[in-house]
């Protein structure tokens, strides 16, 4: 209670665990002849509460989640899922919704679980999930022409993205540190 003896201008702080009809009660004082009371009534409406689930396993550049496995309890009655720079397959089926990372977002994205209806406020739940980037290969300009048992130049080819390594293959002949793109 705020200013509990100001009869007019007292309020009520509902407790955190409080919800439902909560019964208020203004007790008379002072006086010869005894107090005596009144009550009214108040309506305490449960917070929503918003739940991202459990963590959701690393997706490539491109490729589609599990499902999302969130929840909405309190005074919500819905949500949506948001965040990253991909696409949303069902964002208001908090447990099944499913991202779809875009082609050049990559490192750890957070993505948003936003309750919505009742008559408090929203609150938020958040999650990351891994976007590791696709492998790149370059396998660099043209080599010059040789004569049969004789060795090329280096390569000049590359890895990138999510790759680390790569290894050359094809011909009948040998290769020189084929794991090493480059040469």
């Amino acid at each position: 209670w705020t200013n509990a003896t100001d009869l007019a201008n007292a309020t009520y702080t509902a407790s955190a665990g409080e919800s439902g009809s909560i019964t208020l009660t203004l007790t008379s004082s002072g006086g010869s002849c005894g107090s005596v009371t009144d009550t009214k009534s108040i309506t305490v409406n449960p917070n929503p509460t918003a739940d991202a689930g459990s963590a959701v396993s690393a997706i490539c550049q491109g490729a589609t989640s599990g499902a999302m496995g969130g929840s909405v309890s309190g005074g919500a009655t819905g949500g949506t899922w948001s965040g990253g720079g991909g696409t949303w397959t069902n964002p208001t089926d908090l447990a099944n919704a499913t991202y779809t990372a875009s082609a050049g977002e990559s490192g750890s994205i957070t993505l948003t679980l936003t309750t919505s209806g009742g008559s408090c406020a929203t609150t938020t739940d958040t999650k990351s999930i891994t976007v590791n980037a696709n492998p790149t290969a370059d396998a660099g300009s043209a080599v010059s022409a040789i004569c049969q048992g004789a060795t090329s130049g280096a390569m000049g080819g590359s890895v990138a993205g999510g790759a680390t390594g790569g290894t050359w293959s094809g011909g009948a002949g040998t290769w020189t540190n084929s794991t090493n793109p480059s040469t």
